[in-house]
This record gives structure tokens, C-alpha cells and sequence, in this order.
């Protein structure tokens, strides 16, 4: 028997098959640097750091994670219907939990006052492409203002991870992974340091 090797590459699927990701609910989302670069906090040999290690073990936030958050903060500005939970940036990726309310043509009687009404939602997909066309951006313009290191290709890793949060055990456990990542950064996979 001959094998005839695929001409196409199959693709991972990395979304829920089947599930509507702008019909509302709450989204674990992780996205990473392009090659797992330090930009979003300053580690190493940063002397701003050294200082206050024990209480960072990751670092302080970079300019440009500061620049980072202040974008993740607009998210429910630009887009109705969202709202943000527990978020951490790390050095070289971020985690946050994305609410999506559910899209209501009309409020019922002893409906969440917080319930999405207007235009069609977002998707997650929506609001992540954003954030990371924003935040790139901003690399950027700082790249060109503020001889910002220049970076390969791109800031962010062409996709991201989510996780539809599907129960209020998994929700804690989430919250509680994102304020203990931190602490944890010396053993986190991510971290090309160790």
C-alpha cells in the first residue's frame, strides 16, 4: 500500500466545536509574546528589580506592560456587553478572565441589569485581535519615539489560548491560578529563564 503524504497542513482545533463564543460567558484567555519574550515586566538583571524580588518574584511591570494594561482596562469602552475579571501580566504572556454578557434583544422581568442589549457581541476572537493590534501599536510608535527594541515579525504569538469557563468550581480555581502565577513564576513553563 503507497502513502500519499496530505498536501495541507491540518490545523489544531483550539476552539470549543460547536460553542458560540459571542453568546455570552466567561473566557480563561492566555496570549503570549512572540518567542516567549521578557517585555512585559522587567526580569533579570533589570537593578529595578532586585530590590523588590521577594515580593515579584516575576518582576515589575515594563513601560510596555503598563501600556498593555491600560489597553486590557478599555476592553469594556470599546466593546458593550464585556466586562473583566482577574487578570496578571507576566513577563512573557498574560492571563485574564473576559465576561461576555449575553446578547438580550429585550430585558425580562428579574433579568441581570448587566445583561448585553445592544448591537451583535463580540466575540472572544474580536476582542483579542483588538488588544493585540492596539498593543502592538503602541510597540511601534515606541519603537520609532523611544528606540524601544525592535522586534521579529510580531509582538504577540499569532494565536491564544482560552478556556470557556464553564462552572463556578473552575471559576475559582482560574482566579486563584492568575493571583498565584506570580508567586509562581520561577517554575511557570513559560518562563525561558529557569
Amino acid at each position: 500500500m503507497k502513502f500519499v503524504k496530505f498536501p495541507f497542513k491540518v490545523e489544531k482545533q483550539y476552539r470549543l466545536p460547536g460553542y458560540d463564543y459571542s453568546g455570552g460567558g466567561y473566557y480563561f484567555v492566555t496570549i503570549c509574546t512572540q518567542d516567549r519574550l521578557n517585555i512585559l515586566r522587567c526580569v533579570g538583571t533589570d537593578p529595578r528589580v532586585r530590590s523588590s524580588y521577594k515580593k515579584q518574584p516575576c518582576g515589575l511591570l515594563s513601560e510596555f506592560g503598563n501600556l498593555c494594561q491600560q489597553w486590557w482596562l478599555k476592553i469594556p469602552d470599546k466593546f458593550p456587553g464585556t466586562e473583566l475579571d482577574k487578570f496578571c501580566f507576566m513577563p512573557n504572556h498574560f492571563h485574564g478572565i473576559l465576561i461576555i454578557r449575553y446578547k438580550c434583544k429585550a430585558q425580562t422581568r428579574g433579568s441581570a441589569p448587566t445583561n448585553y442589549t445592544g448591537g451583535s457581541a463580540p466575540t472572544v476572537g474580536n476582542v483579542i485581535q483588538w488588544f493585540k493590534t492596539m498593543t502592538t501599536n503602541e510597540y511601534i510608535r515606541n519603537v520609532k519615539t523611544q528606540s524601544w527594541p525592535k522586534f521579529s515579525k510580531h509582538v504577540w504569538q499569532p494565536r491564544f489560548h482560552d478556556r470557556v469557563i464553564r462552572n463556578e468550581k473552575e471559576y475559582w480555581a482560574i482566579k486563584r491560578y492568575i493571583l498565584d502565577n506570580p508567586k509562581n513564576w520561577d517554575k511557570d513553563k513559560e518562563n525561558i529563564m529557569k
